[in-house]
C-alpha cells in the first residue's frame, strides 16, 4: 500500500542519480529534459498531438516507455497522461510511490512543453522542486491530469521569460484513479530561453 504521508523533492527532470520514493526523504540528481520547440504551423490544431508528445516522452523520457506513459490529451489548457498497474506495481499489488510522483511529473512538464510549443517558444525546462500528497493507495490503472495555470500567473511567466530569458511557474496536477482523486502534485518549473544559451 502507498503511504498517506507526502514527500518534499528538490529534482531535476529527466535522468535520476537516486530512485524518487514517497515520504519525506529529499530525492536530488534529476537532470533537466531540454526540448528545442519548433514553432506552430498555420492553422496546426493543436501544435503538439497527443501522439505527437507520447513519441517525444518515450524518445526523451526513457523512464515514460518504461512506465508504459500513454498521452490521452495534450492541449494547452490541459495534459492528461495514462500509465497501466502492471508496470509500475510495489510488492503490495499497488502503484509505486516513485512511479505515481514520475507521471505527476511528466503531465505538469509536458503542460508547460505544450504551452510554450504553441506560442513558438524555444525553452528548456526544468522542475526546481516539487511538493507530493498520496491521497489513497493506487489499485489500478492511473492518470494524471495537469491543468494549466492562472491567466495571471502564465502572463507574468512569460514576461520574465522575454525580459530575462528565465522564469519559474508553478503547475499542479491530480492523480486519478477509477475516477477518484487518489494523489496531489505541485511542482515549480525554470524555463530557460534557448536562444540565449
Amino acid at each position: 500500500m502507498m503511504p498517506s504521508a507526502h514527500g518534499k523533492h528538490n529534482e531535476r527532470m529527466g535522468c535520476a542519480s537516486g530512485t524518487p520514493h514517497s515520504g519525506s526523504v529529499p530525492v536530488k540528481g534529476w537532470c533537466g529534459a531540454a526540448a528545442k520547440l519548433r514553432a506552430p504551423q498555420p492553422d496546426a490544431t493543436p501544435p503538439v498531438t497527443a501522439a505527437e508528445l507520447q513519441t517525444y516522452l518515450h524518445a526523451h523520457i526513457p523512464l515514460s516507455a518504461a512506465m508504459q506513459v500513454t498521452v490521452d490529451v495534450a492541449s494547452p489548457k490541459q495534459v492528461v497522461l495514462g500509465a497501466p498497474l502492471a508496470p509500475n506495481i510495489n510488492h503490495r499489488d499497488t502503484v509505486f510511490g516513485g512511479s505515481a510522483s514520475a507521471l505527476a511529473i511528466l503531465s505538469a512538464w509536458a503542460l508547460l512543453h505544450v504551452r510554450l510549443t504553441a506560442g513558438g517558444h524555444a525553452a528548456r525546462l526544468v522542475i526546481q522542486r516539487n511538493e507530493m500528497h498520496y491521497d489513497d493507495a493506487i489499485l489500478g490503472d492511473f492518470t494524471a491530469q495537469a491543468l494549466a495555470p492562472a491567466a495571471d500567473a502564465w502572463q507574468g511567466f512569460m514576461r520574465m521569460l522575454t525580459r530575462k530569458g528565465k522564469a519559474r511557474i508553478a503547475v499542479a496536477s491530480t492523480l486519478l484513479c477509477a475516477g477518484q482523486s487518489v494523489g496531489r502534485f505541485e511542482g515549480e518549473f525554470v524555463a530557460l530561453d534557448m536562444t540565449r544559451m
